[in-house]
């Protein structure tokens, strides 16, 4: 995909977080920590303040990807 679509999806998720957020809509946080949590376990890397991959940091990756399951879990429960 082209740098353009790219800026076009990501102002999308981020207006899309903005008004299911007004509107009180967790679940959709709860769909997007689930993705981050996707993308790590499809990539090996996360960020959490800045790239952590799963060759490098272990601990790291493998908590901070444990901490975006049970932030999708609480969030799509809310």
């Amino acid at each position: 995909m082209r740098a353009a679509g790219l800026r076009w999806l990501s102002a999308a998720a981020l207006g899309a977080l903005l008004a299911a957020t007004l509107l009180g809509w967790w679940w959709a946080w709860g769909l997007w920590f689930l993705h981050w949590a996707a993308y790590g376990f499809a990539t090996g890397r996360t960020f959490v303040l800045w790239t952590v991959t799963r060759e490098e940091q272990p601990s790291l990756f493998w908590t901070a990807q444990a901490m975006w399951l049970v932030l999708a879990a609480l969030f799509a429960l809310a």
